[in-house]
């Protein structure tokens, strides 16, 4: 039987198992099979968060933070099929209206940069992640790099290869478990606060 215990942050019970497991589900197949029936008590956290449309969120920081998970996760499939090139040359370092899953926006760069340092700082909360800190805030010190890059590859006219790609994409699969488990942990933590409103304004 799987061993889980249980640790609060802002309130809000996450139930992780005492040895990380290894996440190996696919984002994409979340993005072939969101919207189908079936969902139960064994559907990932993030699967579910991906069923929410966005006029079903509160605005705010739920909202926002729905949105900035959802980019990040585009973000990691992008690299993790094609590398960063894919990623930039595709636009997922932009700012897209109701992109893909439903109707969530997908925020830009800047936003994604942000949230990743948010998200690590969530992880910390968990000891399982500790061994991993260091090469965590290398990824986000490359996706920090990248975003200059994009600049200055705009700047320019956008001609040429966008530079850093290869080191960023080496500093990323280095983490790139850790950031889905990651992931996996706060669409668990953004379901409950979302289960927890609704029950508030049902009574």
């Amino acid at each position: 039987m799987e061993r889980i215990k249980s640790i609060k942050y802002n309130g809000v019970c996450i139930e992780v198992p005492t040895e990380r497991p290894v996440f190996c589900r696919s984002l994409l197949v979340v993005h072939m099979t969101n919207g189908k029936e079936g969902d139960n008590k064994h559907t990932p956290y993030f699967d579910k968060l991906m069923g929410y449309k966005e006029d079903e969120i509160p605005q705010g920081e739920l909202l926002s933070d729905v949105r900035r998970l959802y980019s990040i996760s585009n973000l990691n499939y992008q690299v993790n099929n094609s590398g960063f090139a894919q990623y930039y040359f595709n636009g997922y370092h932009e700012f897209m209206s109701g992109y893909d899953i439903g109707d969530l926006n997908n925020v830009d760069i800047s936003c994604q940069m942000i949230f990743l340092q948010k998200l690590i700082d969530f992880m910390m909360y968990f000891d399982f992640f500790d061994a991993y800190l260091n090469e965590l805030f290398d990824a986000v010190h490359w996706l920090e790099k990248m975003y200059l890059n994009i600049l200055q590859h705009k700047a320019g006219g956008c001609y040429g290869e966008l530079p850093d790609c290869d080191s960023f994409n080496k500093a990323w699969f280095m983490v790139r478990s850790q950031v889905e488990f990651g992931m996996e942990l706060y669409a668990q933590y953004l379901i409950k606060r979302l289960e927890a409103d609704k029950h508030e304004t049902e009574d």
